[in-house]
């Protein structure tokens, strides 16, 4: 795999999944040595990371107002209501990097 990032959206997310998986390697390693606080280093790293890899909004039917039907959209992460108007790159609520594609679940 290329190691080096080209630019694109689709480069940068290849590129923070191959990080995501070194640091996965390195943590292992660290465990089995024995080195619990790199292992446990590197395991906040690859949470944060994981945040950067985008994941598609979910798109779902709420019935909560009266007879009314409308679409909800909820983080993948952490499943709070995401406003649609703003759609911001990332949740507010917990950092997750939101995809806010068509085509959404």
């Amino acid at each position: 795999m290329n190691c080096r990032y080209d630019g694109t959206n689709d480069g940068r997310q290849s590129y923070i999944r191959m990080v995501i998986d070194n640091f996965t390697a390195k943590r292992q390693c660290a465990s089995e040595n024995g080195k619990q606080f790199h292992a446990a280093m590197y395991e906040e790293v690859i949470g944060a990371l994981k945040k950067e890899v985008a994941a598609p909004v979910i798109k779902a039917w709420d019935k909560s107002i009266g007879d009314h039907s409308y679409y909800r959209y909820v983080c993948p992460e952490c499943e709070n209501v995401l406003r649609p108007s703003t759609r911001g790159k990332y949740c507010p609520y917990c950092g997750q990097r939101i995809d806010w594609e068509e085509n959404v679940k």
